[in-house]
């Protein structure tokens, strides 16, 4: 997506997650860090000075479903920080955090 001169390239995977790794050990949750490394990379390749990398993981499988199975400590707001979005989350939360960057 592009806005103005900015450039935002943005994986998002939907994925069920109830037999996956937990977040702190899985690959695909940690996408959104390994991105961050290759960004300068990235940016001198495309020519961009403004391009961001970015990715987030759609559950298919429900936040309670997921909580039972990480514990009490992960949160909505810990998913979240881990990139891990739910496509029930409230007023359609999930959508402004990729569309707008804000996560």
């Amino acid at each position: 997506m592009t806005e103005g001169a900015k450039q935002r390239l943005v994986f998002v995977e939907p994925h069920g997650m109830l037999n996956d790794d937990h977040p702190d050990t899985n690959a695909k949750v940690a996408l959104h860090k390994k991105l961050q490394l290759q960004l300068a990379d990235a940016r001198k390749k495309s020519r961009s000075k403004t391009l961001t990398l970015d990715s987030f993981i759609i559950s298919q499988t429900p936040y309670d479903d997921l909580r039972k199975r990480h514990g009490s400590a992960w949160e909505r707001a810990k998913y979240a920080e881990a990139h891990v979005l739910f496509g029930d989350e409230p007023n359609a939360e999930h959508i402004e955090a990729i569309v707008g960057g804000s996560k």
